[in-house]
């Protein structure tokens, strides 16, 4: 199993749920919506380990994705929690999401409040 496979997965699975926030990616360019809601997607293989053995051997990634959402200070929590539930209920566990060969299986999927920072209202949504 590709760890690129595995995050691609999931990021797919992100898109095709046609939010209207913008969307940022690790490593890429991004300009910070000043005025809207917009969500930062990252995701970190936490372990890796074989699954079958030989040459041909498939290996198991375990790893957690993290999807912020990010609302304007001032405008209460509803378009946040709103956001952050339609995320959450994508990721429903035991669903699996395939990406090329790699099938993705979701074990938890949970909303975190993380409040105010820098003039945002921030909640989490963490996928493993």
């Amino acid at each position: 199993m590709s760890t690129t496979n595995v995050r691609s997965a999931l990021v797919q699975r992100l898109v095709d749920l046609d939010l209207v926030p913008p969307i940022a990616y690790e490593n890429v360019g991004f300009d910070l919506p000043s005025s809207r809601s917009w969500l930062r997607f990252s995701f970190s293989p936490v372990s890796t380990g074989p699954v079958t053995l030989g040459g041909g051997g498939d290996d198991e990634v375990v790893g957690l994705a993290q999807i912020d959402v990010f609302t304007p200070t001032n405008t209460g929590t509803q378009e946040a929690y709103s956001i952050a539930e339609t995320v959450k209920n994508t990721f429903v566990v035991g669903n699996i999401f395939t990406y090329g060969s790699t099938n993705v299986r979701i074990r938890s999927a949970h909303i975190n409040v993380v409040g105010t920072i820098e003039n945002q209202y921030q909640v989490t949504v963490t996928v493993n």
